[in-house]
């Protein structure tokens, strides 16, 4: 690729399309003959580690956010879940490519194996796209889109628009990536991101693995399911056919470049989970384990949080931690916040929690379940909850969330009836 086609904000950034979720199952594997698939047999430099499973699974292995879980009902067989994490350390340690593995699952697809989530993202860093004006245009609906929902939003983890339903056959993201990493350097870094499940999945791995040079024809695969899903245009008022409306400059924009822009290879890592839990547990896990010997963990835990607060002056483990977070929001079935941090703790502590951005992403993403208003924390929210305050540390994470979610409707109905007697 020319200097002339390269997108660049700066030297280590460039746009790109990057595999960001891959989940598949298969039901003619083991454990073993899937690390074989995936190219990450257990080695020095890939150790994986047992945990416990996950949506009916018992056991999970996992490596650098890739997980294998196993031993579910026997029409289950296994389940390979890759998080954008995973993918960036499959990129790094995997003996196999993104095409040879979707070749195999392909081929192999008959015989019940098969992709349940693939989301593939397109990286803005070059200043191709405006989210303050999609922003804009999703609200004024200057857009054209074969999707039957739409919906917006904006706050402390940015701008983000969405076309289709989370959960469905196919969706659309459209967010300022920066922001939702709390990048303080001017970053401009804006994220469209496809998400494909089952069959819609299966069908564009199917057109990716056709090209010769898979890095650079994956540009040409994104447009074209983009621009047949979803298009931001120009509304033209003589013409009410919305299709035949000219396409934004920056969507045109956006399309012309697309197969200037290559395949994220991870030439240049960022820093991430894998190198740091591999630090930890390679390098320093002798340490930590001789001073938790010599003082106990609870005052090796106390000690370390003396100096949680240099954090803040460190990107690299800021940006790692967010982007982490990011992605346990993003991720199926996610909860806002850990059952051991939630159990034990006082019910100000809980109304303080409130606060949290992930708390905040839950309701958000939640909001089909109630009633209107529907905002996330409308006046008399917190008095409420604590008029109706139960043992709350006496139940389950689970049937206190869910015990939240009944007052959240009451309070809600409540509030609407207020405003129609007025």
């Amino acid at each position: 690729m020319s200097e002339a086609n390269t997108v660049k904000i700066r030297e280590e950034k460039e746009s790109c399309y990057l595999f960001d979720w891959v989940s598949f199952t298969s039901k003619i594997d083991s454990t073993e003959t899937i690390m074989e698939r995936i190219g990450l047999k257990a080695s020095n430099k890939v150790t994986w580690e047992s945990a416990k499973g996950a949506h009916g699974y018992k056991d999970r292995l996992s490596f650098g956010k890739i997980s294998i879980h196993y031993n579910g009902r026997e029409d289950m067989g296994i389940w390979v879940e890759m998080s954008g994490q995973g993918c960036r350390a499959f990129e790094e340690y995997s003996e196999t490519t993104y095409k040879e593995l979707f070749e195999w699952i392909l081929d192999q697809s008959k015989k019940q194996v098969k992709i349940t989530r693939l989301d593939v993202a397109f990286d803005d860093h070059a200043g191709l796209l405006d989210i303050d004006k999609i922003f804009e245009d999703t609200k004024n609906g200057h857009f054209v889109s074969r999707f039957y929902t739409h919906s917006y939003q904006g706050g402390t983890m940015g701008m983000s628009v969405d076309h289709g339903r989370k959960g469905s056959k196919t969706l659309i993201r459209i967010y300022d990536k920066a922001a939702e990493r709390k990048l303080i350097d001017g970053s401009h870094w804006i994220r469209v991101e496809l998400q494909f499940r089952d069959e819609r999945a299966m069908q564009f791995v199917g057109e990716f693995i056709k090209a010769e040079d898979e890095s650079k024809y994956i540009g040409t695969v994104f447009m074209s399911v983009l621009n047949n899903y979803l298009r931001y245009v120009v509304p033209e008022d003589n013409d009410v056919n919305r299709w035949r409306w000219e396409m934004t400059d920056y969507w045109s924009r956006l399309t012309e470049c697309a197969e200037s822009i290559q395949l994220f290879t991870n030439m240049k890592l960022e820093y991430n989970y894998i190198r740091l839990h591999g630090y930890i547990f390679n390098q320093a896990v002798n340490c930590i384990n001789a001073l938790i010997a010599i003082d106990g963990t609870d005052n090796v835990l106390t000690e370390l949080g003396k100096y949680a607060w240099q954090l803040e002056k460190k990107s690299k483990y800021k940006n790692l931690i967010n982007e982490v977070w990011a992605e346990r929001r993003n991720q199926d079935g996610y909860k806002p916040m850990p059952q051991e941090s939630w159990s034990d703790i006082s019910m100000e502590e809980k109304i303080e929690k409130l606060d949290r951005d992930e708390w905040k992403s839950y309701l958000h993403e939640n909001k089909d379940k109630w009633q209107e208003p529907k905002n996330v924390e409308p006046e008399g929210w917190r008095s409420y909850l604590q008029e109706h305050e139960q043992k709350w540390g006496e139940l389950s994470f689970s049937d206190e969330l869910t015990r939240k979610l009944e007052l959240w409707n009451k309070f809600c109905d409540e509030k609407e009836q207020k405003r129609l007697d007025n």
